[in-house]
């Protein structure tokens, strides 16, 4: 059953297209990773999912259910998103900011209940930051950060979650963590959508990609099927060498350089290959 389903997707800002005649199904249960150059459309997409952007065309549901008839706060018992890192409010205690993820979940002027504090509770248990709730926001290092924010996410009790390039300010250590923990709620149900940057992590983690390019969507499958290197080359313009990983047998994907080109280029000269 698909949790998310777009349709005939044309959007943008202030008149300008930026995503044209997208059509994208999200299974229910799956890890989904978006991949694709700078300005393809990525995170635009993620804004039209979210009713952050309108649509010029097309038509999203979630659920079943069409994205327009959907309120705010019944949208977000359903769908969360973790933002790409900015800055986080640093009167807040970790404790307070996971919490404002329940507000989805109560009526104006409405106090948390137990539900809400177990709620909470279990957001803060999941990512492991239990050490962290009473310390502020300004005080906490990239990966911590991105810990809260997912933490945040979880309070909302979503069927559906977003990260938007949730990795990006990591170390190699914090991106495998995240990427693992992201792993770990995916494997107890929770469906997940990423915008990664990182095609070799987004393979090993990922059981289909969605590659956008200059506003479509112009590939989805199996990472073995997206990581094809003609296809690699021809989206990114750059020369890349797709070999096997010999762990985990996913695609990975070597970048090559110029120099190390010419390099060759000179070398086959010289040896008459």
């Amino acid at each position: 059953m698909n949790i998310l389903e777009v349709r005939d997707l044309t959007c943008g800002y202030e008149g300008n297209v930026v995503l044209k005649d997208v059509c994208l199904n999200v299974t229910r249960g799956e890890m989904l990773g978006v991949i694709g150059p700078n300005g393809a459309g990525k995170t635009t997409l993620f804004r039209a999912v979210t009713k952050l952007l309108t649509p010029m065309s097309g038509t999203i549901t979630v659920e079943g259910a069409d994205l327009r008839a959907l309120r705010p706060a019944e949208l977000a018992r359903r769908v969360s998103v973790v933002p790409q890192m900015s800055d986080l409010p640093f009167a807040f205690t970790v404790r307070e900011f996971v919490a404002l993820g329940r507000y989805p979940h109560l009526k104006r002027f409405q106090r948390p209940g137990t539900a809400d504090e177990e709620a909470i509770d279990r957001a803060i248990r999941h990512v492991d930051v239990g050490r962290l709730a009473g310390r502020r926001l300004h005080q906490l290092s990239a990966g911590e950060k991105q810990r809260v924010l997912l933490a945040q996410a979880l309070a909302q009790e979503p069927r559906l979650l977003l990260l938007d390039e949730p990795i990006s300010h990591l170390d190699i250590r914090h991106q495998m963590e995240m990427l693992d923990l992201c792993r770990s709620l995916n494997v107890a149900g929770l469906t997940m959508v990423f915008i990664l940057h990182d095609l070799n992590l987004a393979a090993e983690y990922c059981r289909r990609l969605a590659l956008f390019h200059e506003g479509r969507l112009v590939a989805c499958g199996a990472s073995e099927k997206i990581l094809d290197y003609r296809l690699i080359e021809e989206v990114y313009r750059t020369v890349v060498i797709v070999r096997e990983n010999p762990i985990s047998k996913k695609p990975y994907v070597l970048l090559v350089s110029k120099d190390a080109l010419r390099k060759r280029g000179q070398t086959t000269r010289e040896d008459g290959s």
